[in-house]
């Protein structure tokens, strides 16, 4: 079996949830996806499932800038937005784990 990895968000309502169950706010959340090509081919890591940055699941991709990992936030209009930002930057994230 394996362990706990970064959150893979499906939905809309799933990131809803997610936020409000956590209390999040507008701030940046880590989604398990990345670029392990570091050419902008994004896959979720716990699956192996590609991220097309041209369709996300929901939401809307911001300006992507050629970095390898991809967090979710919510902008003013209150729409998820998909964006690639580096590896170290400081967010938040979630752990799910296996079912």
């Amino acid at each position: 079996m394996k362990g706990a990895y970064l959150w893979r968000p499906n939905s809309e309502a799933e990131a809803n949830a997610v936020k409000n169950k956590f209390e999040f706010e507008t701030n940046e959340i880590w989604t398990g996806a990345n670029s392990p090509t570091h050419d902008d081919k994004f896959i979720f890591d716990v699956e192996n499932v590609a991220l097309s940055i041209s369709s996300p699941p929901f939401g809307e991709f911001n300006n992507f800038e050629n970095y390898d990992c991809v967090e979710i936030s919510l902008n003013a209009m209150n729409v998820w937005q998909w964006d690639d930002k580096e590896c170290t930057e400081n967010y938040r994230y979630v752990c799910e784990l296996p079912r």
